[in-house]
């Protein structure tokens, strides 16, 4: 699942002079110092025929910042510049060639805090787009026989182990898998003079998968002491076990090579940390894809160490990423003290 974030800000000449001389070691990224999109999340994480999906994200910014205006969208494709590549008409196009469905897309999702994803179209006219406007691949001919591999498309992301589309002479492009294609969602937030432009990338399901995949949770972020004051602080994070999902992530394969069934995996977990001041031992911590051998201690990837040296109150925040989409964070504010 691919994430991008951007940060536009206008600054005066003075400013801009007044940076380039500074010989201040810049701060680690996970010093929270300007405004940023630090995640975006949709939920469900799988957008099924006829549903949709809540999108959310989350921002950070410096006290006494103006309030961010939201401006959501979604596209067939984005380029590396953030900006949607394949207009609304041409998709609505190249899923209704005929004008059958009466199929009218519109990309503007929306301007609040949250936004609603719906399914763009029908399940059959974008799995018919997919399948028939693609140059053939070598896994053409098991799809004919009936095997499909659906399996590979629900144990990930599709556009991880996907193919590209490419509807007739127009050049409209998406990326589609055996069991799903994908879409982009943008985000522009504007927080006064700057400009954050962040995407995400959502699978859109011919059919229900399979497998189940939610979103992690952190239920809690506790500090190692009742009264913390500046040093080293032991960061302890709650991941609940349902924080990580199983699925169908491994063929297993008989001793001539023959597939007998699907052996269950636990997802993996990256715990990304941020805080406004001090140092952590981490930037990030993680927790490895398991099998489902029903043992797992989730604890390491909840574990971090926080170096603070003036006093002050301070957030600590926490986005936990699986490898299949799923996204979850928490913040808690925290008052350092003096000491002796």
């Amino acid at each position: 699942m691919r994430h991008r974030y951007w940060a536009v800000a206008l600054f005066s000449s003075a400013a801009i002079g007044a940076v380039w001389g500074c010989e201040t070691p810049l701060e680690p990224d996970y010093v929270l110092d300007r405004p940023r999109v630090l995640a975006m999340r949709n939920e469900p994480v799988a957008l099924v025929p006829d549903g949709g999906t809540v999108l959310d994200a989350l921002l950070y910014l410096p006290p006494g910042s103006p309030a961010a205006q939201y401006e959501w969208s979604w596209c067939a494709r984005v380029d590396n510049q953030l900006e949607c590549t394949v207009t609304a008409d041409a998709l609505t196009t190249a899923l209704d060639p005929d004008g059958g469905l009466g199929l009218k897309l519109d990309y503007a999702l929306g301007t609040g805090a949250q936004a609603n994803f719906d399914y763009p179209g029908t399940a059959a006219a974008l799995e018919t787009a997919c399948r028939n406007f693609r140059a053939p691949t070598a896994s053409d001919a098991g799809d004919d026989a009936g095997d499909a591999g659906d399996d590979a498309g629900d144990a990930g992301d599709a556009g991880d182990a996907g193919f590209t589309t490419t509807f007739g002479d127009g050049g409209v492009a998406l990326n589609c898998s055996d069991s799903a294609a994908t879409f982009d969602v943008l985000l522009t937030a504007t927080v006064g003079a700057t400009k954050l432009r962040a995407t995400r990338t959502i699978t859109v399901y011919f059919t229900p998968p399979s497998t189940t995949d939610t979103n992690p949770t952190v239920t809690a972020i506790t500090i190692d002491a009742a009264a913390p004051t500046v040093g080293a602080l032991g960061l302890f994070a709650t991941i609940p076990p349902s924080a990580t999902d199983l699925y169908a992530g491994r063929l297993v394969t008989d001793a001539g090579g023959g597939p007998t069934g699907d052996a269950g995996i636990f997802e993996s977990l990256t715990a990304s940390w941020y805080v406004q001041s001090g140092r952590l031992a981490s930037a990030s911590t993680t927790l490895a894809a398991a099998e489902a051998d029903g043992s797992r201690d989730l604890a390491p990837v909840g574990t971090n160490q926080w170096t603070v040296t003036d006093p002050g109150t301070y957030s600590v925040i926490l986005v936990v990423r699986d490898n299949r989409g799923g996204v979850g964070w928490l913040t808690k504010s925290v008052t350092i003290g003096a000491g002796q």
